[in-house]
């Protein structure tokens, strides 16, 4: 749910908000979720966490904003987002 809010937050803010939400909801949910398990085990390092729940998203990243953009009616730069093996361009 928090990330839905986050995601329609990011759309009222401008298109900067909207490029940055995948790196965003990551970051406040992974460190929202690593705060609360800091309880039941204390010796926990934050930072660790957090680093690595949002490192899993940067592979796949292109692919993500691919189908983002193919919801979002942008074809052509959806599909070559959904082509590209992941290189720097």
């Amino acid at each position: 749910m928090l990330v839905h809010e986050l995601t329609l937050a990011s759309v009222r803010l401008g298109s900067t908000a909207t490029d940055w939400m995948p790196f965003s909801s990551a970051f406040i949910v992974c460190g929202g979720l690593a705060a609360c398990a800091r309880f039941w085990v204390p010796e926990l390092n934050l930072v660790l966490v957090i680093l690595s729940a949002i490192a899993i998203i940067l592979p796949g990243y292109t692919i993500s904003l691919g189908a983002e953009e193919l919801m979002a009616q942008e074809s052509a730069s959806g599909a070559a987002n959904l082509r590209s093996d992941g290189d720097a361009k």
